[in-house]
């Protein structure tokens, strides 16, 4: 089985790090933020496994680019896959819009 090396972006760690500040800080609740931020670590250390398991975004805009979108409770890791490597790009709260965080990479 091949391993996965997982590449965290500037980006993507920025997006954690506002996860935690939001939560903890935002609307006080620093233990809830400890286990979220948690969450989001242990499910994209899961990608060193088999990461094509998640499945391909649409993006019309960058068909080439096969973004993908792990779910976590509320929040979504995008990332690309390149030969042994994933590359996390980005961090969100699910429903928020997706589309203009990745227009924004």
């Amino acid at each position: 089985m091949t391993e996965y090396q997982i590449i965290i972006s500037e980006q993507a760690a920025k997006d954690m790090s506002d996860i935690y500040e939001y939560i903890a800080n935002t609307i006080g609740m620093p233990q809830i933020a400890t286990g979220q931020f948690n969450r989001i670590a242990e499910a994209i250390e899961t990608l060193n496994y088999f990461p094509e398991r998640v499945k391909v975004m649409v993006d019309s805009k960058r068909p080439e680019k096969q973004f993908r979108q792990l779910l976590i409770d509320n929040y979504s890791v995008i990332f690309t896959i390149t030969e042994h490597t994933v590359n996390i790009s980005r961090i969100a709260y699910s429903p928020s819009n997706l589309a203009d965080k990745l227009n924004n990479m």
